[in-house]
């Protein structure tokens, strides 16, 4: 039976400039600066990226933020001529993300699976490169944890989720060999990095957007993939990057840059190979070393 294929570019593609998850608005003042402000409906890190096509009476504006609340001033006009008002046009992009994060490279995450899981790790092909002929992105790395039963997902390490996908269902007669239609769940870490983990039941997910979820907290469930009767989760790990270029189409400048991390396994900590089996193995260091002094507490009550 012909295999079939939902190719929707979900893995390699986070750019947000075509969907309104951010809205600027201006106010005139009575000393005649102006006030832009910003409004998003989603948690986490944003990077808004200005050009101002034109400004008259007014110093060179900032062109770069970064936002973290869901509202506020993002930047003030003022007059060069107190008695004369301000003109000015702009466009906008924005990205989920610090461009060009300091992290470390080094840094050992936990498997996503609860202790002593056992699975197969397998590598995922770029869906750009493979079906469209594009260049695959630089350090591209993307999982695939194949697993015989329903397993619960949890989180890798520390973050905010700033998405849940959580309204699709599966269709257990077919076979697909790559389907975007999953439920999933994103998390911020404070390092600027994110991770991606696609391939919940929609009727089991433990978490919601805003939620600060801790190293090895339940996220949900898994559910069959197709007729095969196989489970997996689809891992992956990126941030958001300013490329050095002359271009001005913005939209070529940003882009996202995967990790490959260190994983604790019960080998020890190591970078996963493709076709390989490993066990999880939950390492208490850990899970309490990006904890705070109250999270400390909470857990050690728990």
């Amino acid at each position: 039976m012909r295999k079939a294929i939902g190719i929707i570019l979900l893995l390699s593609i986070q750019l947000l400039y075509s969907q309104n998850r951010i809205t600027l608005t201006s106010q005139k003042n009575d000393d005649n600066s102006v006030d832009i402000y910003y409004e998003k409906d989603m948690p986490g890190s944003y990077f808004i990226n200005m050009n101002f096509t034109s400004y008259d009476n007014t110093f060179s504006p900032e062109s770069k933020f970064i936002v973290n609340t869901n509202n506020g001033i993002l930047c003030k006009l003022r007059p060069i001529d107190k008695n004369k008002s301000i003109t000015y046009s702009y466009k906008y992009n924005f990205y989920r993300g610090i461009p060009n994060p300091k992290f470390d490279q080094e840094f050992v995450y936990l498997l996503p699976f609860r202790n002593n899981t056992q699975f197969e790790a397998r590598f995922l092909s770029n869906i750009e490169a493979k079906y469209f002929d594009k260049q695959e992105p630089k350090n591209w790395k993307s999982f695939q944890f194949i697993c015989t039963k329903a397993d619960t997902i949890c989180s890798a390490r520390k973050g905010m989720v700033v998405n849940v996908v959580d309204n699709y269902s599966v269709d257990t007669t077919k076979s697909y060999s790559y389907s975007s239609q999953r439920n999933s769940i994103m998390i911020e870490h404070k390092d600027g990095t994110f991770s991606k983990y696609e391939g919940f039941d929609s009727k089991n997910i433990f978490v919601k957007q805003g939620d600060l979820v801790l190293p090895n907290q339940p996220l949900g469930k898994l559910i069959q993939y197709d007729k095969s009767g196989v489970y997996q989760l689809r891992f992956t790990i990126d941030y958001l990057i300013e490329n050095s270029t002359e271009k001005e189409n913005t939209n070529q400048r940003f882009s996202y840059a995967n990790v490959d991390p260190n994983f604790q396994s019960s080998e020890g900590i190591v970078k996963l190979a493709s076709r390989k089996t490993y066990t999880t193995k939950i390492s208490e260091d850990l899970i309490l070393k990006e904890l705070t002094k109250n999270e400390l507490k909470k857990l050690k009550k728990k």
